[in-house]
């Protein structure tokens, strides 16, 4: 059910069990379960009992990292549906994680999910409904979740915008595809970045606009015409 390969036992020491065995043991416990129904908090608690660690609080950074590869898997694989929220719900409770310990694994993860989506710089209807399952799959704050959306497309658009002023100038060409990319991404251009983008707009205007008609003070024959250009 859950693709983990099993954990050797480590050897004893000094004819001592090694601690992390504990966790090791609740690790395979996992690993070879076949369903849901094959694992829960009751091996937690008697491999507790049986080894004399707590595993609601030893092994924290192994417990979370066993619970990231699980929600990386089912990221990669597959459409999260709510199956999947039932079977992270439980592999949670079986870890003893508490929301303050998943929570920066989720970040990441929904942070991740982002990048993915972002990559070809569009946003499909695909990849926008599978981050709001995602969001809500995870139990993400809203504001938490469009933040972090928000600083990672903003960061995305800059990068573009980067790329193209290459040659400190701008033309409509490029100008439309950032608006574009602003746009598909579902993002406003920042104010500071407006100002920048106009000044490398001015620039190639000064370089490739047509010149401008002006007033001549000097008497024009039929037909001609006074241009300018700075």
């Amino acid at each position: 059910m859950i693709p983990f390969d099993l954990l050797p036992l480590a050897p004893a020491r000094r004819r001592r069990e090694p601690r992390e065995n504990a966790f090791i043991e609740l690790h395979n416990v996992i690993a070879a379960a076949q369903t849901v129904q094959d694992f829960g908090p009751r091996d937690r608690d008697r491999i507790s009992r049986q080894r004399g660690v707590d595993l609601t609080r030893d092994f924290l950074a192994q417990r979370r990292q066993l619970y990231e590869d699980l929600l990386a898997h089912l990221l990669a694989t597959r459409p999260f549906l709510s199956d999947d929220r039932w079977l992270l719900a439980h592999v949670a409770r079986t870890l003893a994680l508490s929301d303050a310990d998943l929570r920066p694994v989720h970040e990441r993860s929904f942070g991740g999910a982002v990048e993915h989506a972002l990559a070809d710089d569009r946003l499909s209807e695909d990849e926008r409904l599978l981050l709001y399952r995602l969001q809500h799959v995870l139990g993400l704050d809203p504001d938490v979740a469009d933040g972090a959306y928000g600083v990672l497309a903003r960061g995305h658009l800059l990068k573009t915008v980067a790329r193209v002023l290459g040659d400190g100038t701008l033309s409509p060409e490029e100008q439309d595809g950032i608006r574009q990319l602003a746009a598909d991404l579902s993002i406003e251009v920042p104010a500071d970045l407006h100002q920048m983008l106009a000044q490398a707009r001015g620039r190639w205007e000064e370089r490739h606009g047509a010149i401008v008609p002006v007033e001549s003070p000097l008497a024009l024959d039929a037909g001609e015409t006074a241009r300018y250009r700075a």
